[in-house]
């Protein structure tokens, strides 16, 4: 059923204009630090052996599920949804957050890795810490009374339209838009916020989008956007406040 939707939409993203799909896109991934991984999409291995950069291409669709399995690296795989958008092609920087835990983050097609040493892997206890936060949802704890999220196919149309807007300003206008009058979960946030190439304009709409999500028990995945340290200790303080 699933498939059929996902389909429908791609038909109808081309019937207005969104001919890009018709065309398969690519998608990139980069190790920071020269780490060596095997890329995963959509349950397909596509790199026989461990690299560190891996391109697939002719991927169609609405969105595509990622899995980055770090070689040496006692971590649990990287996963990532990408939303997909017209006539795009897709690069990602698989690096250590502020937590120092691994993360994709979009990056510009000619972007430069900080190094090539391979990264230390991290201790046996941050995997299984790691691995609980992964299975782990927190219920849905809201205060904004939101409680029929966007589904995956209804999310995929509007982040489309969203990240389609040519620019910053009018893309953090629509996406606090977004927040308010549907109804959008942590994770579907952390996408959104990935459109927004301003460290500052993701630090004000994850501030703000905080009392509108379904779920702000799960918020911690929203740190992962962020590349300092600081961003994400302003956003803690915030949301304590809000509590």
């Amino acid at each position: 059923m699933k498939k059929v939707l996902f389909f429908s939409i791609v038909a109808a993203f081309m019937l207005t204009g969104g001919s890009g799909f018709s065309q398969g896109n690519s998608l990139t991934i980069i190790a920071d630090n020269g780490e060596k991984f095997t890329l995963e999409v959509n349950g397909d291995i596509e790199n026989s052996t461990p690299d560190d950069r891996v391109t697939v291409y002719n991927l169609f669709g609405p969105s595509f599920k990622v899995k980055v399995f770090i070689e040496g690296a006692q971590v649990a795989p990287v996963a990532k949804t990408v939303f997909n958008k017209p006539n795009t092609d897709f690069y990602f920087v698989l690096h250590r957050n502020a937590k120092g835990i691994y993360v994709l983050d979009p990056v510009s097609s000619d972007y430069t890795p900080a190094g090539t040493a391979a990264a230390t892997p991290p201790p046996a206890k941050e995997t299984q810490t790691k691995s609980a936060a992964a299975t782990e949802t927190k219920p849905a704890t809201g205060k904004s009374g939101c409680s029929d999220p966007l589904t995956t196919e209804e999310f995929a149309v509007l982040y489309a339209q969203l990240s389609a807007r040519p620019f910053a300003g009018t893309q953090v206008s629509a996406v606090k838009n977004l927040v308010t009058d549907k109804c959008v979960t942590s994770e579907q946030l952390q996408e959104l916020l990935y459109i927004l190439d301003m460290e500052s304009s993701r630090l004000d709409v994850a501030k703000y989008s905080y009392l509108h999500v379904y779920d702000p028990g799960n918020y911690g995945v929203i740190d992962e956007v962020f590349r300092s340290a600081s961003s994400v200790e302003s956003l803690h303080k915030y949301v304590e406040s809000k509590k």
